[in-house]
């Protein structure tokens, strides 16, 4: 496969998976109305933010353990799942502590109204 029809493949993918995500949009605005539908925007994005906290480690993990695997170095693999183990279980705990703060100020700041006339699409009322 030449380097274009790689590349047209993966355009391809792109437009693919933007039409996918772009689609449900008015639907969700519809069911959701405009400020449950901004509070839902704001818990995708800081999803996303929280899941920089990977920072790399599994592709990094696999690396070492398949090196100390192929070296037959039983204690080395060991002590890399035990800090592979130890770094996401203090990520997790990190989230956690980020999660709860976040949830405690967004309880007490951000109002949303209720909105319970809403009509099903395809319907008139």
């Amino acid at each position: 496969m030449t380097c274009a029809e790689e590349r047209r493949k993966q355009l391809d993918r792109q437009h693919r998976d933007g039409g996918c995500r772009v689609l449900p949009h008015p639907y969700s605005i519809h069911k959701l109305g405009d400020d449950a539908y901004g509070t839902w925007n704001l818990i995708n994005s800081i999803t996303g933010y929280l899941g920089l906290l990977v920072l790399g480690v599994p592709m990094a993990s696999v690396r070492y353990f398949a090196q100390h695997v192929a070296r037959g170095e039983v204690s080395k693999l060991n002590e890399a799942i035990g800090s592979c183990t130890m770094l996401y279980l203090l990520l997790g705990g990190i989230a956690l502590v980020i999660g709860v703060g976040l949830y405690a100020f967004f309880t007490l700041t951000y109002h949303i109204r209720r909105v319970s006339t809403r009509t099903p699409i395809g319907r008139s009322s």
